[in-house]
């Protein structure tokens, strides 16, 4: 939640239990909750009497006579109490939209169900050219899984092939479209849209074969840029229901960085008649820095109890046999586990990617991040002891300048891009290594840690805002010079001595004066939020000293290791790890309960 949001919402609590006395615990609980991340609380609610020393509860008989309170969806009020669960009446109204338009995109996928199976049958031949080992099945499975619906999710960690599945899928639309296709590509951030269009360009072998008409590979945007921001820093949009978006197909990447707000606004603006919406992410990582974790949400209201094996992928008979009678003997799918039909409203809508191609499940980074997704805390501890080639873990970060010291084992990695001379490789060889960091300040924070490998490096001995060999990151959206809120690049000095900054977009280096870096900080150190979307060849993990750290979860440590694609670092006393690990982001909404209500 940014700031101009929480001012808000400030003032709103404010305003409002200083007219109902009743509502008043009720109201600060809410506002509270938001501010977390959840976008409403379940009754009772818990209070400790002054008076007394145990605490009370308070009911639905405590608040029912609050005019400021409904129960009728239909009747508009400052807070709703729906299902035992209590919202401000707006975040409620955004939850509904989402629901009620999923629910829309279901119903045209059953009416256009009997004509689309006809097309995928009559394509058999062209669709088994894209599944070739076992370890496709599921990517292939989602593409016509996507094909076959108007709204579906594709989840999965890093390195699972989402973009490929999405390549393979933009192949097969083309060619079973009667018409050219018009397609949007588009993430939450400008950054996560540019590695997603990057992405699907060098995974073009499935785009070029078999493409007809004009097609082309669109230029991916924002989700801001795509609804067409009508008021900045505001969730209003020209693109809406009234004026909605014109395209036969849009795929969101990164979707569990969306927040419901943006969510809602953004299924508002496609017609479930005329747009499929696909939707990737990693279920399992960091939720949105707004309130909620929609993309979660939807994919739990079908996950089994085990939240690894087999997490998701049990579809109905029904859906069973459609891709059986596609795929190739084979790689048929099992229907064991199967019900006849859809016993929820996304059964048959999402499929989750379980191989990784990045690093196997027996690899190091494999099994502690799966470790870390189940709070195994016995697997963890024992990577103090293993010192593996591609996982370490150390209790303590030595920072004195002696030659074997753990500064100077990062500041030797960072001092490869400093000695190359060739920009573009400079680039390739910073973007190799990372510290990421859980929080800015303290000890193990990306600002201490900057100073410290900045004056070990001893690169900036002028102590000068810019400087030969500066890394850079955008911390604002410049459009203008086509950069964006988390972009890195460096500072390299000319001949002529003038300072420019080099960033790489798409196959280009681009250079600008640092005259107009306006909005950038030093990058040898990130956050692990920003770090989202992003990997490593080596990464070095800081987490915080203190076990009582409030940002410390297991999907923080998760989406931490996850960046590295070789080898992971990772700085941590053994009990702040094992309680971390222990530790889930908990956002409460009424999503997978209200979802399933109606199903039938």
């Amino acid at each position: 939640m940014n700031l101009s949001e929480s001012v808000s919402l400030a003032a709103f609590s404010n305003y409002w239990t200083k007219r109902d006395e009743q509502l008043k615990l009720f109201v600060e609980k809410t506002f509270q909750d938001l501010k977390e991340g959840s976008i409403c609380f379940s009754l009772p609610l818990e209070v400790k009497d002054p008076k007394e020393e145990a605490s009370k509860k308070l009911r639905e008989a405590d608040i029912q006579a609050s005019p400021l309170l409904t129960k009728d969806p239909e009747i508009i009020r400052p807070f709703i109490l729906y299902k035992n669960n209590f919202y401000i009446y707006k975040y409620f109204q955004y939850e509904s939209k989402v629901l009620k338009r999923i629910g829309e995109f279901n119903r045209v996928s059953q009416e256009q169900a009997e004509n689309r199976r006809s097309k995928v049958y009559g394509e058999k031949d062209f669709l088994e050219d894209f599944i070739n080992a076992e370890n496709e099945k599921l990517q292939f499975v989602a593409a016509i899984n996507a094909f076959l619906n108007q709204f579906s999710i594709i989840t999965g960690g890093p390195g699972t092939g989402k973009t490929t599945t999405v390549a393979k899928l933009l192949s097969m639309l083309n060619h079973l479209a009667e018409n050219d296709l018009k397609i949007a590509l588009a993430a939450p951030t400008g950054k996560a849209a540019k590695r997603m269009e990057e992405s699907l360009n060098s995974r073009d072998e499935h785009l070029k074969k078999n493409l007809k008409g004009d097609f082309a590979l669109p230029k991916a945007t924002t989700i801001h840029r795509l609804l067409k921001v009508k008021y900045p820093r505001m969730h209003h949009f020209k693109k809406n229901s009234e004026n909605p978006l014109n395209y036969d197909v849009v795929i969101i990447d990164e979707a569990s960085m969306i927040d419901v707000p943006l969510f809602a606004k953004l299924l508002e603006a496609i017609d479930p008649e005329k747009t499929r919406l696909i939707l990737l992410g990693d279920q399992n990582q960091l939720p949105s820095v707004g309130a909620g974790s929609m993309f979660k949400d939807l994919c739990e209201s079908v996950k089994p109890e085990n939240p690894i094996k087999n997490a998701l992928n049990i579809f109905s008979r029904d859906f069973v046999a459609c891709f059986n009678a596609i795929l190739p003997t084979e790689f048929y799918l099992s229907d064991k586990n199967s019900p006849p039909k859809a016993t929820c409203e996304l059964g048959d809508n999402i499929t989750e990617l379980m191989h990784s191609f990045r690093f196997s499940e027996k690899s190091e980074i494999g099994q502690i991040s799966q470790a870390v997704l189940q709070g195994e805390t016995s697997i963890v501890k024992s990577f103090y002891e293993a010192n593996g080639e591609k996982v370490q873990l150390q209790e303590e970060f030595k920072s004195d300048e002696k030659e074997n010291s753990d500064l100077q084992e990062i500041t030797r990695k960072y001092q490869a891009f400093i000695e190359e001379d060739d920009i573009e490789k400079a680039l390739d060889k910073f973007n190799d290594v990372r510290v990421l960091c859980a929080t800015k300040r303290g000890d193990h924070g990306v600002k201490r840690l900057n100073e410290q490998i900045e004056k070990q490096l001893q690169i900036n001995p002028e102590y000068k805002k810019f400087y030969h060999n500066r890394p850079i990151m955008i911390t604002r959206n410049n459009r203008e010079l086509g950069l964006y809120n988390g972009d890195t690049g460096m500072v390299r000095k000319e001949d002529n001595g003038e300072l420019k900054a080099h960033f790489r977009i798409g196959d280009e280096i681009k250079s600008f004066s640092v005259g107009l870096m306006n909005e950038v900080e030093t990058v040898f150190a990130m956050t692990i939020h920003k770090s989202q979307g992003s990997e490593f060849k080596y990464v070095y993990l800081f987490l915080p000293t203190q076990e009582d750290s409030r940002i410390l979860t297991r999907e923080l440590i998760y989406t931490g290791i996850t960046r590295g694609k070789e080898q992971v670092k990772i700085y941590s006393p053994e009990n702040v790890i094992t309680k971390g690990i222990q530790k889930t982001v908990t956002r409460v909404s009424g999503i997978q309960e209200r979802l399933n209500e109606n199903y039938k």
